[in-house]
């Protein structure tokens, strides 16, 4: 009987903490606190949905940046049965809010 593969993850506190800094400010200060704010989305599906996407992001972060995962990096970003590529989306660009915070830190 084949033996399966299983990976053991260290804990990566600086990873961890871009992870949580990544959701908030990347995903959950989108249109989705809107929806949650107007009672579309309760406390608790929002709880869920910040746990959900905080511990994606880190684990993305992980396959990129571990120094144990990178070899599997490519393998995994290109194989469609992994990580789907949206082909209808449109191309992301530098957001405006963050190019303000950013102008305002450099001009004070």
């Amino acid at each position: 009987m084949k033996q399966k593969n299983t990976m053991n993850f260290k804990s990566n506190p600086e990873m961890k903490h871009l992870a949580l800094l990544m959701t908030l400010h990347c995903v959950r200060n989108t249109v989705i606190e809107d929806y949650h704010s107007s009672g579309k989305i309760t406390d608790d599906e929002i709880k869920k949905f910040n746990i959900e996407v905080s511990n994606k992001i880190y684990s993305f972060l992980e396959l990129l940046t571990n120094k144990d995962l990178t070899e599997y990096w490519s393998t995994i970003i290109n194989n469609p049965k992994v990580f789907y590529m949206p082909t209808n989306w449109n191309q992301p660009r530098f957001d405006k809010e963050f190019k303000k915070a950013l102008e305002s830190l450099l001009n004070t």
